[in-house]
Formats: structure tokens, C-alpha cells, sequence
């Protein structure tokens, strides 16, 4: 193990010299960390706004943008003043993905159990074994796996990383492997194969279906889970900032710290203000982020 924050941009560098790390580097804090994460920004908006339009084909788009660059915002100052009120607000989001993921299994479990399991009855009619096509749904996939990277991010803020990273990296992919699975299992106890494949929002579409009056809090959820995503993305993408402007790689300007609070604030800053220009403009990013994932 290298006990270096940075993740890729660090074992690049180990391995290959510091060209491939530059590269890397720039490539994702111009491409990758913004765009992904205005289009994260833009999808919590989206499921916030939701249940104020029901019934509505398209929430309003003004109001979207400036709830997805709210989120960006606050979730920035977060990170900026304190790196336990950010882990703390990270703590509170990911239990509550959990919990609705939980709420989920439960129902349908009882679905399933009630009614059997009828969606699971040629399950495979129609599948399209096309290796290049098997290739891009686990690209798809593995993205809502990646999490455990954020770790390999902060490895010099952690203690004792030789025994702590192994753990959580194993911990984490176990029980979200788990967790995940069992929900698409709950999933076809109350979906078709069909109804899954045609629904843009699976969880709020198995909400409609499912818990009734209080299919309106699975949007919310839904919402928790990415402002989640979006906080992780910038505790951990501000340290490769630092660590890569420690380097020489980035402006060394990135690379200072409050002296108050320990936090890397120029790299937060500055990976808040293009997420914020994507935000703004739209939706341009899907085809460099798909082209340098």
C-alpha cells in the first residue's frame, strides 16, 4: 500500500512517472470532477423539485439550476469550515439512503411473498448477449460501486491506514454489494421486467406501485443518496487537488490549508466554481464525462 492521499493520481505517479499522473490530473479536475458532479447536482435538484409537479413530464429547468448550484454551494462551505461537519453530514445522508433502501427490501419482500414470484418467470427472455453490450452495463454499473475510492483519497487524514483502508475498502463493498443486490431482488417483486427497463427513476417508479400515500418520500430519499455522492466527491476530490498542487502538478496556490480549520479551502473553492458554470449552462458535460470515464 502507498500511504499517500490522491488515489489514482498518486499510484500513477509511483508507477509510471510523474507524465501519466499529470495528465490524469488534469484531465479529471477540468473534465471529470465537474461535470459528474453538476449532473449529480442537477439530478438532486430534479428529485427535490418532483413532488411539487405531480404529474408534470418536466420540472421547470430555472428552478432545478438553482437548486442543483444551492446544494453545490452549501455542501462546499461545508467541507470548507470543518472536516467533522462534513464527515457528520456525510454520516446523516448515507444512513438515510440506507434506511430507504431497507424500507424498499422490506416491501418488497412482503410483495414477493404475498404474490410470488411471477417477475422472475423467464427472467431472461430477450437478453442481449452481445459481449460489447455485457461491457457497458457493467460500466454503467460499477459506477454506484466506486465509492470505496473516496478512501484512497484521504489515506494520510486516516488512522493507522495499513489496518483501516483494507477494512473499510472489504467492509463497504460486502455490504453494499449486499444491500444492492437485495433491493433489485425487491425491485422485481413488484416490477416487470419491463416497467424496470422503461422507468427513468426505478425507485420513485416502484414508490408509485408500492407504498401509496407515501410514494412522495422515495424522490426525497432518492435526493439524500445523491447530495451523499456529491458531498463524498468533494472531500475526496479536494485532497487529490492538494495533493497533486503539493507536487507541483496544479497551481501550488491549491495546495494551502486554513490554518483555523485544516481544511485544503483553495482546492474546494476552486472545484466548486466550474461544477457551478456546468450547472448553469446545462447538460454539455454527458459526452466528455462518458469519453474520459
Amino acid at each position: 500500500m502507498i500511504p499517500q492521499s490522491g488515489s489514482h493520481y498518486t499510484y500513477l505517479l509511483e508507477a509510471f512517472g510523474p507524465l501519466p499522473a499529470f495528465l490524469y490530473v488534469w484531465l479529471v479536475v477540468t473534465i471529470q470532477f465537474p461535470c459528474s458532479r453538476a449532473i449529480v447536482s442537477l439530478t438532486f435538484a430534479n428529485y427535490i423539485v418532483q413532488p411539487f409537479f405531480p404529474g408534470c413530464a418536466e420540472t421547470p429547468e430555472a428552478a432545478r439550476k438553482l437548486i442543483a448550484i444551492a446544494v453545490l454551494l452549501f455542501l462546499g462551505w461545508v467541507n470548507t469550515r470543518r472536516v467533522r461537519w462534513a464527515t457528520t453530514v456525510q454520516d446523516v445522508l448515507a444512513f438515510t439512503k440506507v434506511f430507504a433502501l431497507i424500507i424498499i427490501i422490506i416491501t418488497g419482500t412482503h410483495y414477493l411473498v404475498r404474490s410470488g414470484a411471477e417477475s422472475y418467470e423467464n427472467a431472461f427472455d430477450g437478453t442481449n448477449w452481445h459481449p460489447a453490450l455485457i461491457a457497458t452495463a457493467f460500466y454503467h454499473t460499477l459506477w454506484a460501486y466506486d465509492g470505496w475510492d473516496s478512501c484512497n483519497m484521504i489515506v494520510e487524514e486516516m488512522k493507522d491506514p495499513y489496518r483501516n483502508l483494507p477494512r473499510a475498502i472489504a467492509i463497504s463493498l460486502t455490504f453494499v454489494t449486499l444491500i444492492y443486490v437485495l433491493t433489485n431482488v425487491a425491485y422485481f417483486g413488484v416490477l416487470s421486467p419491463g416497467e424496470i427497463l422503461s422507468s427513468e427513476a426505478v425507485a420513485v417508479t416502484f414508490g408509485q406501485r408500492a407504498l401509496g400515500v407515501m410514494a412522495w418520500t422515495i424522490p426525497i430519499f432518492v435526493a439524500c443518496s445523491t447530495g451523499g455522492g456529491i458531498n463524498g466527491s468533494i472531500f475526496g476530490s479536494s485532497r487529490l487537488l492538494f495533493v497533486s498542487a503539493r507536487r507541483g502538478h496544479l497551481p501550488k496556490v491549491l495546495s494551502l490549508v486554513c490554518v483555523e480549520n485544516y481544511t485544503p479551502v483553495t482546492s474546494l473553492f476552486f472545484l466548486g466554481e466550474i461544477p457551478v458554470k456546468n450547472t448553469v449552462t446545462g447538460n454539455g458535460c454527458r459526452l466528455p464525462l462518458s469519453l474520459c470515464v
